[in-house]
């Protein structure tokens, strides 16, 4: 059928890459909202990806370029940028020593 051939198909996704391209979603959207409300001054520096943004960019463009338009393309790396410094804000976050969660997952079984 028509479009079929760049769609996966259900061997295609996995748990890992539904979850990167949600995170994608989520971000673009979170941007975009954020963007709208306050631009960034034009003499602010423009942020440079880290090595690892730059294998990822390059990755995603090698694996799925054909899927994106020009802009897409071009909001790609800013995107990058932007999931790097939550990563970062993320990390920074002290935690305490062998902090652990709040709850706890137990499997329980139903004895027969």
């Amino acid at each position: 059928m028509i479009g079929e051939a760049n769609t996966p198909g259900p061997s295609d996704v996995t748990r890992r890459s539904f979850l990167g391209t949600l995170t994608l979603g989520a971000t673009a959207l979170a941007a975009g909202v954020s963007g709208a409300a306050g631009a960034e001054a034009p003499d602010a520096p423009k942020p440079k990806l880290s090595a690892v943004g730059e294998a990822q960019l390059r990755d995603l463009l090698a694996r799925r370029g054909g899927q994106f338009t020009a802009a897409q393309k071009a909001d790609l790396e800013r995107l990058l940028i932007a999931m790097e410094k939550t990563g970062q804000t993320l990390r920074d976050f002290p935690l305490e020593e062998n902090s652990e969660p709040a709850i706890l997952f137990r499997v329980w079984r139903k004895e027969k």
